[in-house]
């Protein structure tokens, strides 16, 4: 059991085990004191897509920490991995660098600007380098591979297609963090 004593009253600090795998921490409902979490949906879960916002020092990276460590804790790397694009590179360590949980390698320290292409429409340049580009079109890669699978036996989500492949596919979690700080334009 964790221990995360600012999210719980009374001083009562065990946060029980999670009711799935897939399921994250997502609060703590005092009236009916009980725990509230998240699944990511490999095991019929309903929570699909999240967006994190919030004021600098909320505890937006904090909290997503800890969806990363829970996740990775009770999941192998088959079943869930990750991309981690995290502009100011606070994320990017050794360990997770070599994490059995990552799609690709963690991108980090980047700058990022806003410019108009040729035609007229506004896009994202990545000053330092390309390897969110290289990051995100590794994962859209992957996912048109999964969709077109999908497709070929008949499957519409994940869930599906294990029933009736036998085949097991893991999450893909990407998590961009703290891109809108090292934006220009």
């Amino acid at each position: 059991l964790a221990k995360m004593p600012s999210l719980l009253p009374y001083n009562h600090h065990k946060i029980p085990e999670p009711p799935t795998p897939t399921s994250v921490l997502v609060g703590y409902d005092p009236i009916q004191r009980k725990f509230i979490w998240a699944d990511f949906g490999k095991y019929g879960g309903d929570t699909f897509h999240v967006f994190v916002a919030g004021q600098i020092g909320a505890g937006k990276d904090t909290m997503l920490r800890l969806w990363f460590t829970q996740l990775t804790q009770n999941n192998d790397p088959e079943d869930v991995q990750f991309i981690i694009i995290d502009a100011k590179g606070e994320w990017i360590t050794p360990s997770l660098k070599d994490a059995s949980h990552m799609f690709s390698p963690p991108v980090g320290g980047f700058q990022l600007k806003i410019e108009k292409s040729d035609k007229g429409k506004r896009k994202l340049v990545d000053l330092a380098n390309d390897a969110i580009e290289d990051a995100l079109i590794d994962a859209i890669d992957m996912l048109q591979a999964r969709a077109d699978e999908f497709q070929r036996v008949g499957a519409t989500n994940i869930q599906a297609y294990e029933r009736k492949t036998g085949k097991k596919l893991p999450l893909l979690f990407i998590v961009a963090t703290d891109v809108g700080t090292n934006l220009e334009g």
